[in-house]
C-alpha cells in the first residue's frame, strides 16, 4: 500500500470461505479472503468459523478478541472492492 492514509473501517461482516465484507470510512466496500491465514500463528484459530464470525469493528480496525486484530489497511489493499 502506498503512504495514503487508510479509512478506519465501519463495518465488517464474515462471509463465507473465511472472506470479510469491509465497508470503510471512505465508502469502499470490500470483500477480502483471509483463508491464507488460517496456518499462521494466533490467526489458527479462524480454522473455528464459529470464532472467525465474531469479527467486529473496533477503533477502526478488525477485530476478534483482545489478542487478534487485523489493521484495515492490510484489509484495504487486499480486499477486491464490490461498490
Amino acid at each position: 500500500m502506498n503512504s495514503h492514509f487508510c479509512p478506519d473501517i465501519v463495518k465488517i461482516n464474515a462471509c463465507g470461505n473465511y472472506s470479510v465484507q469491509v465497508e470503510f470510512a471512505d465508502g469502499e466496500i470490500k470483500i477480502c479472503d483471509l483463508s491464507d491465514h488460517l496456518e499462521r500463528g494466533v490467526f489458527k484459530v479462524f480454522k473455528d468459523k464459529d470464532f472467525f464470525n465474531l469479527v467486529h469493528a473496533e477503533h477502526g480496525a478488525a477485530v476478534w478478541n483482545e489478542e487478534i486484530d487485523i489493521a484495515p489497511e492490510y484489509l484495504y489493499e487486499h480486499g477486491i472492492t464490490i461498490n
